[in-house]
């Protein structure tokens, strides 16, 4: 049990990792020749996770699907406290050419991060969310190295899925084995010194 004294308490500061209400940021954006800023609000670890659940969706067939433009509307939305326009709603986003939406989304924080794709390979926990979402995407990516394409990915039913996949694992499965008895026999025997003299 800690107190307040304690030196695990006095060696870290955790005021340095919290986000203040009041926190801004000013950023500058460029569109072609035009150049102006922005008032942003950071966002939280816990609001950000909040914000890519509600842009995820789960099929009847077990796919799962990330909805990123959504994501970038909402946090535009959320994050964007002052700016040129006025408040950011979902009337201005839609009225936006590609050019200046691009350049919006460059403030817009990433949803899925190669950290945290490593950190789900490597079995460290994760969201559910995000472990449904890798899984899937990982089964994909395997297809595809197979060479199937994406549209013939996305017409697979659920068996098929698990047939191919499973099919995939056994052959290699067999293939170490087979690589592990070709080492074996081709091992050199032991070889004993044997001493002309006897044991006494």
């Amino acid at each position: 049990m800690t107190t307040e004294n304690s030196p695990a308490q006095k060696s870290f500061d955790v005021t340095k990792y919290k986000i203040n209400a009041t926190d801004r940021e000013i950023v500058e954006v460029e569109v072609g020749d035009d150049k102006f800023k922005v008032e942003i609000k950071p966002l939280t670890w816990f609001r950000k996770n909040q914000l890519v659940t509600e842009c995820m969706s789960f099929g009847s067939g077990g796919e799962t699907n990330f909805d990123g433009s959504r994501y970038v509307k909402e946090v535009l939305k959320e994050i964007v406290t002052d700016a040129p326009w006025g408040k950011t709603t979902d009337a201005f986003l839609m009225s936006i050419d590609s050019k200046l939406g691009q350049a919006l989304e460059a403030v817009v924080p990433k949803a899925f991060t190669k950290k945290r794709i490593d950190r789900f390979l490597r079995g460290v926990q994760v969201s559910t969310e995000e472990a449904a979402l890798y899984k899937f995407w990982t089964m994909v990516n395997t297809l595809m190295e197979m060479g199937f394409s994406f549209s013939e990915i996305k017409n697979l039913t659920d068996i098929e899925y698990i047939m191919i996949l499973a099919t995939k694992i056994s052959i290699k499965e067999k293939e170490a084995e087979k690589l592990k008895e070709q080492s074996a026999a081709h091992m050199p025997a032991p070889k004993f010194n044997r001493s002309s003299r006897g044991l006494y």
